[in-house]
């Protein structure tokens, strides 16, 4: 199948299309910082999966299924544990984030031996 956008791919071919007025919320989740906007916060922690125990935490956004996260006195911190990598991030370096992973990537599965 190709890949091609909804709007060009589909909805210019419709003969018979019909739409209804709606206001829904829109956020684009392209980065860390625009999912945080969706978590809910507890403790001054967003949480995606895991458990976190906080204290004097604020403004983190943890996503470490299976695991339990401390945090204590942080602030403004990115936690993403995967599969091949533990990502700590300053919440404010998100635009530098394709280059490290970049370097990630590049050193392979279990990283340099």
């Amino acid at each position: 199948m190709e890949a091609t956008s909804v709007d060009y791919g589909v909805l210019e071919r419709m003969t018979d299309l019909r739409v209804a007025p709606v206001e829904l919320g829109w956020s684009d989740l392209g980065t860390w910082a625009a999912v945080a906007e969706t978590v809910a916060e507890v403790d001054g922690v967003k949480i995606l999966a895991g458990q976190v125990l906080a204290e004097g935490a604020a403004r983190c956004l943890v996503r470490a299924p299976g695991k339990t996260v401390a945090l204590l006195g942080v602030e403004d911190l990115v936690i993403i544990d995967t599969p091949d990598a533990l990502l700590v991030m300053a919440a404010g370096r998100a635009s530098e984030l394709q280059r490290l992973l970049a370097r990630v990537d590049a050193l392979g599965p279990g990283g340099p031996t």
